[in-house]
């Protein structure tokens, strides 16, 4: 396995463990004469070509769960918008805001360059935003009434922000 950082050099030594036995190998690379990967591999090592790329049934469920969950969430805020018990306003700005910061986020961690794949990561970035800002809309419409009936003190916050806005002092 080639190391993660660069490097102009590369070495490696084998050799036995005194206490067990074992047989090692010992890698390392240096990138201008100083150290950035070191690595000792052992019989215990799974090559990373050998390892298996994940799924299975275990991944099956879950996915299977989060896709139960958000049909549930819709039809739940589907059932509260038509009985016109969400707080449409409090979801809006907390889509707005996960918007906003997933956005900025994601533009900020993207690599930039002047080539057409810049116009697709835009695109790819305010995409992925959209979605889980939506998705997050959706959910707080389902829950918002349950927890302002449950727990109508930690809303209160919200509440007046969504209301008053940032400038409410009192």
């Amino acid at each position: 396995m080639d190391p993660l950082a660069n490097w102009d050099a590369r070495a490696a030594w084998t050799g036995a463990d005194p206490q067990t036995g074992a047989k090692l190998r010992v890698e390392a690379a240096a990138w201008r004469g100083r150290p950035v990967s070191f690595r000792v591999v052992g019989p215990w090592t799974v090559p990373s070509r050998m390892q298996s790329p994940g799924g299975g049934q275990n991944q099956i469920a879950w996915v299977a769960i989060i896709y139960l969950v958000l049909v549930a969430a819709c039809l739940l805020a589907w059932y509260n918008f038509r009985a016109r018990r969400v707080d449409q306003r409090g979801a809006l700005r907390m889509g707005a805001w996960v918007f906003v910061c997933l956005a900025a986020s994601a533009f900020l961690d993207m690599h930039h360059s002047a080539t057409i794949q810049e116009s697709q990561g835009f695109w790819r970035v305010v995409a992925e935003a959209l979605l889980n800002a939506s998705l997050l809309w959706v959910v707080y419409l389902a829950l918002e009434p349950w927890v302002r009936r449950r727990w109508p003190h930690t809303m209160i916050s919200w509440t007046r922000y969504t209301t008053r806005g940032l400038r409410d002092r009192w």
